[in-house]
């Protein structure tokens, strides 16, 4: 995040106080918590019992596949997912921004904080129902549990996480150009679950749409690190992945930059 912040310590200082923050008022509201962990494990749930019924009728995956993939989907999207698209394109529309116009720090800090917040509290309430999930479905799961498998997984949900921070943060700067943002935000949000992987398999898709697939960021957000600790891509096509992964990061940073330089010129030309 340094690229994107001139004082990485200050930033770092403001994000562990913001999610310190976040975390203690949401502490307040225990049963929304759980009642959102709930909402999280119901959609990999119902997905997977679905795909298991097509996977029995002779799919392109068997029903150990499928019922792997959407226990991994549960983890992997609880850990790489972002809201900051909804955060920042709120408080945009609302004018709210303009406190940050002032404030001694990025703002980026402060999404970055709530983020991970977020992030603590649902992993907190789902590693339980992990668990038993685990427990009860050791016998279907086809996992590689491999030293260097893992290391590699690791790597690449650190990868997804920021892939997701920079678009959710690109795209909400859409919102200050565009004051009815709420209909492209709900179509961007539809078409990460798509084409992340997240809702089908992407080995579901044709072939030649897996091209386009694979060289566009949202298959690096869900489908890549599952793709890593099952076994399905080998080590050339990891490390092909990972050079994806860090060209879009590469790309999402400078378009992020150029974009926010427009829209706060465009922002304080409304005097607001």
């Amino acid at each position: 995040m340094a690229i994107l912040v001139s004082n990485p310590k200050q930033f770092l200082n403001v994000l562990y106080q913001e999610m310190k923050m976040y975390v203690s008022s949401e502490l307040a509201y225990r049963w929304q918590i759980f009642v959102w962990v709930i909402s999280d494990a119901l959609q990999p749930l119902i997905l997977g019992v679905v795909w298991a019924a097509v996977a029995k009728e002779g799919g392109l995956l068997s029903v150990n596949q499928v019922i792997t993939y959407f226990f991994l989907v549960s983890v992997v999207s609880k850990l790489t997912k972002d809201w900051s698209v909804i955060y920042v394109s709120n408080i945009v529309v609302s004018g709210e921004f303009s406190k940050y116009l002032v404030k001694p720090f990025n703002y980026l800090a402060e999404t970055l904080g709530i983020s991970l917040g977020a992030r603590v509290l649902r992993l907190l309430m789902l590693v339980p129902l992990l668990g038993i999930a685990y427990f009860v479905l050791k016998d279907y799961l086809v996992i590689n549990w491999g030293h260097d498998r893992f290391m590699l997984f690791l790597i690449s949900l650190i990868f997804a996480f920021l892939i997701n921070y920079l678009l959710g943060n690109t795209f909400a700067l859409i919102s200050f150009f565009i004051n009815q943002i709420v209909g492209l935000r709900t179509f961007y949000e539809h078409a990460v679950i798509f084409l992340s992987g997240e809702g089908i398999p992407l080995v579901a898709f044709p072939s030649w749409a897996k091209y386009f697939i694979e060289i566009l960021p949202f298959r690096y957000t869900v489908s890549f690190p599952i793709e890593i600790i099952t076994g399905s891509i080998s080590g050339r096509e990891i490390g092909y992945g990972f050079v994806i992964a860090g060209f879009w990061m590469v790309v999402l940073i400078v378009l992020y930059k150029v974009l926010f330089r427009l829209a706060i010129k465009k922002y304080e030309a409304y005097g607001i």
